[in-house]
């Protein structure tokens, strides 16, 4: 057993039980909603300008997603990894100058739809964030920037002898994409894309992709 008296125990026992507070972060209802499909959420509804009302049934529920979005825009969260982006990417943490016409491929953005200017100012935000960790993603994996009037780029070989493996080299080829169900049978030539998209669910929930939308996938997120 231990040789600590009895007034060193009590010391030691009060420092745990604070050191225990300090981890409590919250009380009441534990978390029931997935924060990444959450953060997938509000990107899509930034991406392509629909209603938080009219998210699909693949998300978690619009008044959750939306209520969030207003906590985390509250806390200038959006704006947090902007810098940090940036110096990841090897610049400034303030940008020296700006062209924001890419801000019109975000249908949101288009016009002002909200109702508070912050509202549209967080979106900008985290349209920016959305952008640039793309653009990081394609710098580590050691791709080129794609033009906007290039190409896409080159399909690897698919040396894997089945289905599952081929799909996961597509997806790691190119894992700043979104990879939607029919691309990936048109390109394995299957001709039932109903029951492939069956299969990459059952996968997506098998852990082997990422389902980052209604019908879009991507590799899984690599630890660091």
């Amino acid at each position: 057993m231990s040789d600590l008296t009895d007034a060193e125990w009590t010391v030691l026992e009060g420092e745990a039980r604070a050191v225990m507070a300090e981890l409590v972060a919250a009380t009441g209802r534990p978390m029931v909603h997935d924060l990444r499909a959450t953060l997938d959420a509000i990107n899509y509804v930034t991406r392509y300008g629909i209603e938080w009302r009219a998210l699909p049934v693949d998300f978690p529920a619009h008044q959750a997603v939306y209520a969030f979005f207003l906590r985390w825009s509250r806390r200038g969260l959006p704006e947090q990894p902007a810098g940090r982006l940036r110096v990841l990417a090897g610049r400034c943490e303030l940008p020296t100058a700006g062209t924001f016409a890419w801000l019109t491929r975000y249908r949101r953005l288009v016009r002002i739809y909200e109702r508070k200017p912050e509202h549209h100012e967080a979106l900008i935000w985290w349209a920016t964030v959305n952008q640039m960790t793309r653009r990081l993603t394609r710098e580590l994996a050691g791709q080129s920037p794609q033009g906007r009037w290039t190409g896409p780029p080159p399909l690897p070989a698919l040396t894997s002898p089945d289905r599952r493996g081929k799909v996961l080299q597509l997806l790691a080829a190119q894992p700043w994409r979104a990879w939607r169900g029919n691309e990936l049978a048109a390109i394995l030539g299957i001709e039932n894309v109903n029951s492939f998209r069956v299969q990459l669910s059952q996968w997506s929930h098998q852990g082997y992709i990422n389902k980052i939308g209604p019908a879009l996938y991507g590799p899984m997120p690599t630890s660091t």
